[in-house]
């Protein structure tokens, strides 16, 4: 797809909300232009069995291009099946959490009594 024109057009800038905000500059600040190499995109074109398609402002290339692409025939050139697994860790966290939580206010006091109660009498 060849877009821009052969005689060189500047390259414009947008701000963060697309407006244009003026054109790009070198950093002698020149305005920096783009020129189509529609002959070299042509060689590239015939070379791998391609086509080229000059971008104008109507667009009514893009139904071409469109069609083009339809008549190749869809094949698929590589597939790959991902599995992502649902991580469920958080139930056992917080059961784990809340039972250190237990922990910190069971008494030990009143078992090691016991343990000791007779043992040397």
């Amino acid at each position: 797809m060849g877009i821009g024109s052969t005689d060189g057009v500047p390259i414009p800038e947008f701000d963060g909300r697309g407006a244009q905000t003026g054109f790009k500059r070198d950093e002698e600040g020149a305005v920096i232009t783009t020129r189509l190499e529609e002959a070299t995109l042509r060689q590239i074109a015939q070379r791998t069995g391609g086509q080229l398609f000059r971008s104008t402002p109507e667009a009514s290339e893009l139904t071409a291009l469109i069609d083009e692409i339809a008549a190749l025939g869809g094949r698929e050139i590589d597939a790959r099946e991902v599995t992502q697994f649902e991580e469920q860790f958080q139930i056992f966290l917080g059961a784990a959490i809340l039972l250190l939580f237990l922990e910190g206010l069971w008494s030990d006091r009143r078992q090691t009594t016991r343990a000791w109660r007779g043992r040397f009498s």
